[in-house]
Formats: structure tokens, sequence, C-alpha cells
């Protein structure tokens, strides 16, 4: 957004095409219709859900959040707890990328009793993800722990 549209307290929403295993893609460019999202160009929230299932994409998806993350942004991402080795591999690599992420687990207790499908049985993690400046503690988000 623009000073001028946060002034005046306009609601922007954009959208845009981004490959995380191509994220410098043709910066500003039209693919297929679409705005695909440029290099410099952050965000003060992103949002994401049901995002890892593969392991090569999960890794690549921290520098994404980076990159395209404004210095004092928030990114939240929610998804079912399926993919231990997925996820494990998510923090650590967030953790290179000076990323600080809090988790908050959610239990569908309903889920449990139907018993354990999928790995956690009705398990979710919230990741709330913004940039670790210096490796500087910060007070806990209520509800949110440190991963």
């Amino acid at each position: 957004t623009t000073p001028w549209e946060r002034a005046s307290g306009k609601c922007v929403v954009q959208v845009a095409k981004l490959d995380w295993l191509d994220p410098a893609g043709s910066e500003n460019s039209v693919a297929g219709g679409h705005h695909t999202l440029g290099e410099g160009e952050t965000f003060e929230v992103i949002l994401g859900s049901d995002l890892m299932y593969e392991m090569e994409p999960s890794a690549a998806l921290p520098g994404v959040i980076r990159r395209h993350l404004d210095r004092r942004g928030t990114c939240l991402l929610a998804m079912k707890r399926r993919y231990e080795d997925i996820l494990q591999s998510f923090l650590e690599k967030a953790r290179e990328c000076e990323l600080r992420v809090r988790i908050k687990q959610v239990v569908n207790e309903r889920a449990q009793e139907e018993g354990d499908k999928l790995f956690g049985g009705g398990h979710h993690v919230v990741m709330l993800i913004e940039h670790d400046e210096n490796g500087s503690e910060e007070a806990p988000r209520a509800g949110f722990e440190r991963a």
C-alpha cells in the first residue's frame, strides 16, 4: 500500500503469482495474465494455510517469507500437523533465515476420538513468523510458544 492509501483508511488487497522454487521470477512481469511478485516487494501481512506437503517446497518457504515479509510484518501459517520431518525442516530453515517462529498447537478433540487417521490425529499448528532482529528475545505472544 502507499502512504496515501494507509492515511485514507483504505484497505488494499494484492494478489500475485509466486513460485517458491523460483522466487526471483521475472520482476514485475505478467505471467498468464497475473502479476508476478518481484524480488523487492514486501508485505505487512502474509497469510498461508496448508502449504507444506513436500520437503523441497517446504524448505524453500522460509526464504520466500524472509524476502517478502516487511521488516516489521507478521506472517501467519496454519496447517494440520501431518509430516513431522517437513515441519522440522521448515523450522530449521526459518532459523537459518533469521526468522522468529512461534507455534500454537490447536487440538481437535472430535478428530482424536475418531482415531489417528494421519499423524497428529487432529492436531493443527498455527505459526506466527516475524523477522528475528539480531536474535533478540521478545515477550511471547498470547498463546504462542517459541519454536
